[in-house]
């Protein structure tokens, strides 16, 4: 199991905003913890039911299935590349796409 953390930073190398081994700032997990959450919601709308509780801290554990986890890093990249400047290779957008799709 993955943690909100460890998703949000994956989710921030993937668009290449900051150093490979920094961090994101306490302001930017809190962001990207709100958009995880939405993106969660907005799946689930959408019919896509995969047992996600909400998290409120990085250290929660994000409740999917491991198979859901590159889907949800890379859909998350997706979201959050404009918001910092990032850069969504076409790699990761079909990274995402075929996330959605599994």
């Amino acid at each position: 199991m993955s943690t909100a953390g460890e998703i949000i930073e994956r989710a921030f190398k993937r668009i290449l905003v900051g150093a490979a081994d920094a961090a994101p700032e306490p302001d930017e997990y809190a962001d990207a913890l709100a958009d995880l959450n939405d993106l969660m919601a907005s799946l689930e709308a959408n019919g896509i039911r995969l047992g996600y509780t909400v998290v409120d801290n990085v250290s929660d554990t994000v409740t999917i299935p491991a198979g859901a986890i590159l889907g949800v890093v890379s859909n998350l990249a997706v979201t959050i590349a404009p918001d910092y400047g990032g850069t969504v290779s076409p790699e990761l957008a079909e990274q995402a796409r075929t996330g959605m799709a599994t």
